[in-house]
């Protein structure tokens, strides 16, 4: 009986180690993180600042700096996504590169008119109340110091 607990616990032991051989292997295979630089810049050549550059399905990401810049720490089988409001989203395969530069191409579609209102916005055909506008032309012709003297009498309310 004594033969059977002291076997048993041999076998549990191996079975341990070949785990943990296992993990490190595996963690020894894995992608190895490095650091990959870039710009990202329109059809011009124009920079985008404030573009997001992040590692697909992930939460790491970066945003370009004034100049299109950015860093950031990755796989190298990583895939980066790029977007910025008026352009199309990008996916770039990193394929070990350590710069990526991207061209990001513009969006054609046209934005939904908003409208600001006196505590958020609204799209405009959302809207269920009355509505007034005024163009800033009109506004800037008359001597006032303030927008809400400029409006007095052009608005109902």
């Amino acid at each position: 009986m004594a033969l059977n607990v002291f076997n048993l616990s041999i076998i549990m032991k191996f079975i341990t180690h070949t785990i943990i051989l296992v993990c490190l292997l595996a963690l020894k295979l894995s992608a190895t993180a490095f650091t990959i630089t870039g710009k990202v810049t329109d059809s011009k050549g124009e920079t985008i600042p404030g573009a997001s550059v992040k590692i697909k399905n992930t939460t790491i990401g970066i945003a370009t700096d004034v100049d299109g810049n950015f860093s950031l720490n990755a796989p190298d089988n990583a895939i980066l996504v790029v977007t910025s409001v008026g352009f199309d989203e990008q996916e770039v395969a990193v394929n070990g590169r350590t710069e990526i530069n991207i061209v990001m191409k513009t969006n054609s579609k046209e934005l939904q008119e908003v409208v600001v209102v006196g505590y958020g916005s609204q799209r405009k055909v959302d809207i269920t109340g009355a509505t007034a506008s005024v163009k800033g032309e009109e506004l800037v012709k008359q001597p006032v110091l303030t927008a809400t003297q400029a409006v007095q009498g052009k608005m109902a309310g």
